[in-house]
């Protein structure tokens, strides 16, 4: 997923480890104890955006609060799927 729709505007949006560390100062614990939470796969997402969108100088000025509000949970779901057909890939190829 390079890119999603949120709030009428695209945003890039990729994992970076700027989002894995942006995740950790926010729920106070890696991604790997996510355990299909929706709300912390919702977290994730915010990440990703956040960063790829600071890496990219695209400006997104949203706190974790209204992403929450204004994100739908089939974009979340959808991002989710992602995770997982890219986790169950690198399980399977071995490559990363």
């Amino acid at each position: 997923m390079d890119k999603i729709t949120f709030d009428g505007k695209q945003y890039p949006c990729r994992m970076t480890m700027g989002a894995l560390r942006r995740y950790k100062q926010i729920e106070g614990e890696d991604i790997s104890k996510m355990n299909g939470d929706v709300a912390k796969v919702g977290t994730l997402l915010y990440c990703c955006i956040a960063s790829a969108s600071s890496a990219d100088g695209v400006m997104f000025d949203v706190d974790i609060d209204d992403f929450a509000d204004r994100v739908t949970v089939q974009q979340v779901g959808e991002f989710a799927k992602v995770l997982n057909d890219t986790g169950k890939a690198k399980k399977k190829t071995g490559k990363p």
